[in-house]
């Protein structure tokens, strides 16, 4: 998996050069548009595309469909803030002292070792460096997780844009007093905004879509990382989406309401780039950042071993569909 961020990159260079050679690209000779979906600790044998007779993911199952099921699609390490380095850099994360980002103390000197300094080394690029050479818009959508000071902000790594929060996990709905961190604030770009209106998971897919049309108004080719905090903790789901699970109880009721939550906001985004007019040439890329932790979210990773947190297969083996129609 660490390899996505060069195979995405290698794409659109390859699309560039055809353009450069006067070669059609999809008919239009454009750089194709980047959109990845990113999940969080949700569990391998949680997806109708893997085979789940529980969960209601329609519109990843057709995903799944249309392009490519990677069956053996690795992340770089079992937890949340070194994968998510590893994806964003396109390097092994030991490379740069990132091994150890969800256990404070143990990071490189280049990053500090606490706090808001825990974080990618700013001397590291990023796929929204990358491809804003390349003359990409960038945004960034939902958990950051790469470091909480402003020298780590996703506006000094690439990306144009970004809306979401800078922590590693926070409510999917608005606060009503100050969170347990303060990265845990919805920022919209480096400004503290206000809480958000109605889920959280619903609420990035909007803010991608509004992206993808102001960017496709512009005519402009453009990343969307889309990092939603689905389905980690906290357990939070809508009534709406509970009561599509009456067979169901407890933290698995919850886990899989928070993942038809994700698969609508992943649909809508995708049923977006179709009325643009550009979903033949926009690369969508929908995986996820490590296994499962079955203890905490109730997640499965069926029919793998193991879980986040730990290196069988369970922990580091996740969902990964890729579509471009080339």
């Amino acid at each position: 998996m660490k390899t996505l961020m060069f195979v995405i990159f290698l794409m659109s260079l390859s699309a560039m050069s055809d353009a450069a050679a006067n070669k059609p690209v999809n008919g239009n000779k454009k750089q194709p548009n980047i959109v990845v979906l990113f999940a969080d600790d949700a569990g391998y044998g949680d997806f109708g595309f893997h085979g789940s007779k529980v969960m209601i993911t329609p519109n990843l199952d057709q995903l799944a469909t249309q392009g490519v099921r990677f069956a053996q699609g690795y992340v770089s390490d079992p937890t949340c803030g070194p994968s998510r380095a590893g994806l964003m850099t396109g390097r092994y994360q030991q490379r740069f002292g990132f091994e150890e980002n969800n256990v404070p103390g143990y990071m490189s000197a280049n990053s500090a070792n606490d706090g808001r300094n825990m974080g990618v080394p700013v001397d590291q690029k990023t796929i929204g460096n990358y491809l804003k050479e390349q003359g990409y818009a960038t945004a960034y959508y939902g958990k950051w997780h790469l470091g909480g000071d402003d020298k780590f902000h996703p506006l000094n790594r690439g990306f144009d844009e970004f809306y979401g929060f800078r922590g590693g996990a926070r409510s999917y709905f608005a606060y009503s007093k100050a969170p347990p961190s303060e990265l845990d604030l919805m920022e919209r770009n480096f400004a503290i905004m206000g809480e958000h209106e109605g889920y959280l998971t619903d609420v990035l897919a909007a803010e991608a879509i509004d992206f993808m049309e102001r960017k496709v108004k512009e005519d402009k080719p453009f990343l969307a990382f889309v990092a939603f905090n689905a389905v980690h903790t906290p357990m939070d789901a809508t009534p709406e989406d509970l009561a599509k699970f009456p067979q169901l109880e407890g933290k698995r009721k919850t886990v899989a309401a928070m993942t038809l939550a994700l698969d609508r906001a992943s649909g809508q985004i995708m049923d977006k780039l179709k009325s643009l007019g550009i979903d033949d040439n926009t690369i969508v890329v929908f995986t996820n950042d490590n296994g499962g932790p079955t203890d905490r979210n109730a997640s499965d990773n069926f029919p793998l071993s193991g879980t986040k947190s730990n290196h069988l297969e369970g922990g580091v083996r996740v969902p990964f569909l890729m579509k471009w129609s080339w």
